[in-house]
């Protein structure tokens, strides 16, 4: 299972996350703040209040954004959500 260990805001709609798993790298989040869901995310105090939520498999902000750690996970890593749950493919 896919855990966020630790999530460090950056500048410009940046996340730098290490899982679990010893993975890492940055979540650039300013396309998705685009959307109406995600707009908050503009907010600097907003976005920089991020925590780490359901024992890492998950980010928040507030109780009003959630994302998960499997889909950041697959971001960060470049793969496809067959490739890291093999389950997956064979439902395809």
């Amino acid at each position: 299972m896919i855990r966020i260990a630790q999530a460090v805001a950056a500048e410009g709609l940046k996340l730098k996350l290490t899982f679990e798993n010893g993975v890492s790298g940055t979540v650039d989040f300013s396309e998705l703040a685009t959307s109406p869901l995600f707009g908050p995310l503009k907010n600097d105090e907003f976005f920089e209040s991020v925590s780490i939520v359901r024992d890492g498999r998950a980010l928040a902000w507030a109780e009003e954004l959630e994302i998960c750690a499997d889909s950041l996970f697959l971001r960060i890593t470049g793969k496809k959500a067959e490739d890291i749950f093999p389950k997956t493919k064979a439902a395809l």
